[in-house]
């Protein structure tokens, strides 16, 4: 029998959280923009995918080829540069102190560190690059990791850790720390030689209490997923994607919706949680109206937060049941190009939130293919590179010049 409060018995409460967070957004405009401004052994029957996803028999991964970081910190160095001179990123939020070391830690995983500026070209305009997985094709966005520049972030959020997909970005980590934490669990839990110098290494960089005790994972013994969860050691989309799996594994899709459920309540701001939560629900539950309602409000936040891919932005779109594909690519252009001049003019907008939510919108649209008919067969990937001049004359417009100057660069 299911709990009373998520079970069969009383559907209706399923839904009264999305419900509710769906009513807020559709009301309130306002509350939309700012989401859109600061806001990823059984074969897996859901159409969609982890882009990171981690091994959950994480006894058998094996230890990744060590590569010379010789150079890091002056590597480290170019790209601090370009953080606090080009992407206006604030001191209070500067990685200055493990960004060298993170990079070396890429280096040692099997990653090249690439040059922040060039490297950008065709990538998503907020994406700056780090590294490239050597072992993968250099034609596959998915094999870069890099930090993102949010248009409108507090002042104090750290860059998230990010990795582009063919049109979307996936959210790795919320910040290099706990990334470089889990780096040293996953090296204990494989027993590489340099696992206690990882370890010390990371612990110098994070607050008393916050540190990792070498062994830790081996005596627990839960493997990786449930004890970076278990553990907190941080909020990792493909941590809680594993452990839906891990139930879907045992025939337990009550404990995997559970699963689902705290992980868009944790990865805040994202769409690609709610996105993932309503295929789960459609597919393994048979909920087509949690389903729908949760791929709504997947769409009321930056599409490119949503889904990495137009495969995955289609499914999303068709459990949401509510427009086509190409509506919802024609009201996303549709409203980046209205200039709204009258409602300005009877003081109901702002010039300049009328023109960051313009920037907004022309992304979302972007993600649709940005043409007003798809035609032929298969995705339509415009490059990002064929926005960015007029994305930065919005950012001109909206009084953020730094970012403007930012996604040109």
């Amino acid at each position: 029998m299911e709990s009373a409060g998520w079970g069969r018995e009383k559907p209706w409460r399923r839904r009264i959280w999305l419900f509710f967070v769906f009513k807020c957004l559709s009301w309130c405009p306002s509350f939309t923009f700012l989401l859109r401004s600061h806001s990823t052994a059984r074969p897996r029957p859901r159409r969609f995918s982890a882009t990171h996803a981690i091994d959950t028999n994480a006894q058998d991964q094996l230890a990744p080829p060590a590569v010379a970081s010789t150079s890091h910190s002056s590597v480290a160095d170019e790209h601090l540069t370009f953080l606090r001179d080009v992407a206006a990123v604030p001191e209070a939020t500067l990685p200055s102190k493990e960004l060298p070391h993170f990079i070396s830690l890429l280096q040692r995983r099997g990653y090249e560190v690439v040059s922040p500026s060039p490297s950008r070209g065709n990538f998503h305009p907020f994406f700056i690059p780090l590294a490239r997985n050597t072992s993968a094709d250099e034609s596959n966005p998915s094999s870069y990791l890099g930090l993102l520049k949010w248009p409108s972030a507090p002042e104090d959020m750290p860059l998230p850790v990010v990795r582009p997909g063919p049109s979307g970005v996936s959210l790795v980590s919320f910040d290099i720390r706990s990334l470089m934490k889990r780096f040293a669990v996953e090296e204990d839990l494989r027993g590489d030689e340099t696992a206690g110098e990882t370890v010390q290494l990371v612990n110098s960089l994070l607050n008393e209490g916050e540190g990792y005790e070498l062994g830790d994972v081996h005596r627990l013994g839960l493997g990786l997923p449930r004890y970076l969860a278990l553990k907190r050691v941080g909020r990792f989309p493909d941590v809680y994607e594993a452990l839906v799996d891990l139930h879907l594994a045992k025939g337990d899709t009550y404990s995997a919706m559970v699963a689902s459920e705290k992980y868009y309540k944790e990865v805040k701001g994202w769409g690609r949680p709610l996105a993932y939560h309503a295929d789960l629900m459609a597919t393994h539950r048979g909920n087509t109206e949690v389903a729908r309602d949760a791929a709504k409000v997947a769409l009321k936040l930056p599409i490119w937060t949503t889904a990495a891919d137009d495969a995955e932005l289609r499914r999303t779109v068709d459990l949401a049941a509510d427009r086509s594909y190409d509506e919802y690519r024609d009201s996303f252009l549709r409203r980046s190009r209205d200039p709204r001049t009258e409602e300005i003019q009877r003081g109901r907008k702002l010039k300049y939130v009328v023109a960051l939510e313009r920037a907004a919108w022309l992304m979302d649209a972007m993600m649709f293919g940005l043409k007003s008919k798809t035609g032929g067969e298969g995705p339509v990937y415009v490059p990002w590179s064929a926005i960015k001049q007029q994305l930065a004359d919005l950012y001109t417009e909206g009084g953020a010049p730094e970012m403007a100057r930012f996604v040109l660069t």
